[in-house]
């Protein structure tokens, strides 16, 4: 089974590459025509342009340039992005087994990696109703 939501990505690469690192320059504009967490990504050699239409594709649009960063140098060009659905999400259920606070924040943070926008976290069975 696929854990990576379904998204509706287009690419359109352009030619060379951004060396990416913390002082590469990033903006990021307001896109109204973008749809509700999606993003637009315009990368050139010496910067990236994060067009969303609010923050969660923003944040997204984040995650994506930190995904594509690891792999080395981003390739130029556009990518577009907009989840399939407005519901990802991923229940844990800690009333049967215990998982630590450190546990609980990597979960959080490879959910954001994964852009899973909602967290469901089952803490007690009780019967009793």
């Amino acid at each position: 089974m696929n854990l990576i939501p379904k998204i509706n990505g287009k690419i359109s690469l352009t030619g060379g590459t951004c060396s990416y690192s913390s002082k590469t320059p990033v903006t990021v504009v307001n896109g109204t025509d973008i749809p509700q967490e999606g993003y637009m990504l315009t990368v050139r050699p010496e910067e990236i342009e994060i067009k969303a239409g609010d923050g969660a594709g923003a944040f997204y649009a984040r995650q994506t340039i930190e995904q594509l960063a690891r792999e080395g140098d981003i390739p130029c060009g556009c990518y577009e992005d907009s989840p399939k659905f407005p519901f990802r999400s991923f229940m844990l259920d800690v009333s049967r087994h215990f998982f630590g606070v450190d546990e609980i924040k990597k979960l959080l943070d490879q959910m954001a990696k994964l852009k899973f926008n909602t967290f469901h976290w089952h803490l007690s069975d009780d019967h009793s109703h």
